[in-house]
């Protein structure tokens, strides 16, 4: 039987990017009082230090990191309301529960884009042909 994402989560994960922008945000929930900067993320989810930077200024956009100590490059989880805090621990717990559900959401909104770009490019007119 196929478990359906509650809405609010629906929503929230489709704002999320890629997969790796889900495991940083249970990284930081779960760590709630570790700094943490593009190395250590990057060493924790096997990326690029680059795409790490990325998804620390992605999560500090969407309001659920913050700058520690003033630091540009340090960060910490700190949701910028209670309601968002509420919502990424509701996140966790049914990640945790329903895996394959909310990667599937979160790969098919991706492939979606991409092919939405891919079609978009069909109809730009280069010179060269």
């Amino acid at each position: 039987m196929q478990n359906f994402i509650p809405a609010e989560l629906h929503s929230f994960l489709l704002r999320l990017p890629s997969i790796p922008h889900l495991e940083a945000i249970i990284l930081f929930h779960r760590s709630p009082n570790e700094v943490w900067g593009s190395a250590s993320l990057a060493t924790r989810l096997y990326i690029s230090q680059r795409t790490a930077l990325r998804i620390i200024s992605d999560l500090s956009y969407l309001g659920i990191c913050s700058n520690a100590n003033n630091d540009s490059e340090q960060f910490v989880y700190c949701p910028e309301s209670e309601s968002l805090n509420t919502l990424i621990s509701s996140l966790v717990d049914y990640y945790a529960k329903n895996l394959i559900e909310v990667t599937h959401l979160i790969h098919a909104r991706t492939n979606t884009q991409e092919k939405a770009q891919e079609f978009a490019n069909a109809f730009i007119w280069r010179k060269d042909k």
